[in-house]
């Protein structure tokens, strides 16, 4: 009969103790999710840092490199050729030479605009375009003249 009721508390105790390893597994458990999700939190709390330091750092160098257009070149398209361009230019325009024509006018100025705003803290020399783009010297020179 003690020997009975030694058996039922064992019996009990190991119950207890399973359930109280099963309790402290299932603590364990939140606890470790817990702190996954304040990790996670914490990551993506340095990661929205870092997008709105990147963002600061791009909003800088833009307004660094923001171009300040004078009001006498309102008339100015990048698309189109004005008509101010093909009075200062006519060379261009009136179909006198085979390579000459608006078509080339357009890609020699736009590219020339084009290196001047890769880099526009820096001069950009008729030299420099003269080296840049194939074509009469002297058309090239006097393209970057009335641009400048």
């Amino acid at each position: 009969m003690f020997n009975h009721l030694t058996r039922a508390y064992s019996s009990k105790q190991r119950d207890d103790s399973s359930r109280y390893d099963e309790s402290s597994s299932q603590v364990q458990k939140d606890d470790e999710s817990m702190i996954e999700e304040e990790a996670d939190t914490d990551y993506e709390a340095i990661e929205r840092e870092r997008q709105r330091a990147k963002m600061e750092l791009n909003l800088k160098e833009y307004a660094s490199r923001a171009m300040i257009i004078p009001s006498c070149s309102s008339w100015f398209d990048l698309d189109k050729i004005h008509e101010i361009e093909m009075q200062t230019l006519p060379e261009f325009f009136c179909a006198k030479f085979p390579h000459k024509n608006p078509s080339t006018y357009f890609n020699f100025r736009n590219s020339i605009i084009k290196m001047y705003r890769e880099r526009p803290s820096a001069y950009l020399s008729a030299t420099e375009c003269r080296k840049k783009l194939p074509g009469d010297v002297c058309s090239i020179i006097r393209l970057h003249a009335f641009l400048e």
